[in-house]
């Protein structure tokens, strides 16, 4: 039985699929963490997962050192979903790409751009964020907001 088949317009089956993504990526399986987060937005593109989805394909693109990749997801991330509560931790690993790609001067700018609100250390010691919808991926990894 095909999971997504059965799930066109139900958020649990959303979450499900990040859920699925996070566990990939847990696994080091990252072709199939962003198989999964990729099947999320395209299903539901809108809805509470979309921002924890980009955010894990730019992880996933990172750890692969598809350093350009990483930086697209995150950069999409941004423009889609600018007010995300992922949007400082997404800058970060932009910046982190950038830095990767040579770019010094893109990376120093992101650095500057995390938001007031959120420190680079919490930014640097939470790798991965929590979704909208308050995932227990964000739990596991012992996150606090």
């Amino acid at each position: 039985m095909d999971f997504y088949a059965e799930a066109d317009a139900m958020p649990t089956h959303a979450e499900a699929g990040e859920r699925y993504g996070e566990y990939a990526y847990e696994d080091g399986a990252l072709d199939q963490a962003i198989q999964h987060y990729a099947r999320v937005l395209r299903d539901w593109p809108q809805g509470g997962f979309a921002d924890p989805s980009l955010y894990g394909i730019g992880w996933a693109r990172f750890g692969k050192q598809e350093w350009s990749g990483a930086a697209e997801a995150m950069t999409e991330l941004l423009e889609r979903h600018p007010p995300s509560q992922l949007a400082a931790r997404g800058r970060y690993v932009r910046a982190m790409a950038y830095q990767q790609l040579g770019q010094f001067e893109p990376a120093r700018n992101e650095q500057r751009r995390i938001s007031v609100g959120t420190t680079t250390r919490h930014v640097i010691l939470s790798r991965r964020g929590t979704s909208s919808e308050g995932s227990r991926s964000g739990q596991r990894r012992g996150m606090s907001s």
